[in-house]
C-alpha cells in the first residue's frame, strides 16, 4: 500500500512523547495493511509495519488516529531523514505488515536494539552445544 508522507503537527508532537517510534495514519489504512474486514471504526489500532522508500526501509509501530487523512502517513523528522523522504512533498512510501523480530532487530532505539541482538546471538551459541550433545547421544 502506498501512502503520501506528511509532517506531524506541532500540537500533536507536544502530547506524544515517543512520536519517533511510531508512524501515524488513519484507521482505514491500518485495516487495509492488516487485511482486516471493514467494520466499525476503531480509533486506536496499533501494528508493526515496514516502511519502504526506494531501497531504504525502517520498521515502526503504526498507530491509528482520526486526525490523519486516508492515504496519508505522518512520520517523525528522524524517520523521514532515515528514509530520505521529504514531508509534505507528495513523496509516497510503501507500507507493509512486519513481524516483531524484524522490528526489534532494526529498532530505532539502540538501548533496545543492542541487547536484543546480543540475546539472539547468545541464544544461538547456547543452542549449538545442545544440538551437538543430542547428535552425540544418538550415535
Amino acid at each position: 500500500m502506498e501512502l503520501k508522507v506528511t509532517k506531524l503537527d506541532n500540537d500533536f508532537v507536544k502530547y506524544e512523547t515517543e512520536y519517533e517510534r511510531y508512524a501515524f495514519t488513519n484507521w482505514k489504512n491500518i485495516s487495509d495493511i492488516l487485511k482486516k474486514k471493514k467494520g466499525n471504526e476503531v480509533n486506536d489500532i496499533e501494528c508493526i509495519v515496514k516502511i519502504i522508500y526506494g531501497k531504504k526501509k525502517v520498521y515502526r509501530k503504526c498507530r491509528s488516529s482520526n486526525e490523519f487523512k486516508k492515504d496519508e502517513i505522518a512520520l517523525g523528522y528522524r524517520t523521514a531523514l532515515m528514509l530520505g523522504v521529504k514531508q509534505d512533498n507528495d513523496d509516497k512510501v510503501v507500507i507493509k505488515k512486519a513481524c516483531w523480530f524484524s522490528y526489534l532487530w532494526h529498532h530505532i532505539d539502540s538501548t533496545i536494539r543492542g541487547p536484543f541482538r546480543v540475546a539472539v546471538i547468545s541464544l544461538i551459541f547456547a543452542i549449538l552445544p545442545l544440538i551437538e550433545t543430542i547428535i552425540n547421544l544418538l550415535k
